[in-house]
């Protein structure tokens, strides 16, 4: 079971992580809050800070369970699923990014410490 539960919090930090490196970006931010809006220099800092941080905690919990090897293929395969998955909420449902990565940003939370 607890294999199980590094695997989802893996993959909710990629998503985490990946979601608010792109909500940096003006493009994205745009499209969530309306043509023309652009995120704060404050905003963008705790984004890109906050998404790095999320991507690092996916990495350690891809090493949780086995060996160095085993654990960076999971993790870049947890980010390719999560990349694909990001893209297809960008592509088709944008505004319901921002609340998905909090919904996923809590869930990877509770699972990795009870994992």
């Amino acid at each position: 079971m607890n294999g199980m539960l590094n695997m989802a919090a893996m993959f909710a930090f990629c998503f985490t992580g990946l979601a608010a490196l792109s909500l940096a970006m003006e493009r994205h931010y745009a499209d969530i809050h309306g043509r023309g809006a652009t995120p704060p220099a404050a905003l963008c800092r705790s984004l890109r800070m906050g998404g790095g941080l999320a991507l690092l905690l996916a990495f350690s919990a891809a090493l949780r369970d086995g060996s160095v090897g085993h654990g960076i293929l999971l993790w870049l395969g947890g980010l390719t699923a999560a990349a694909v998955a990001l893209v297809l909420l960008l592509s088709y449902k944008p505004r319901l990014t921002g609340r998905s990565v909090l919904l996923s940003a809590a869930f990877a939370m509770l699972t990795f410490l009870s994992a």
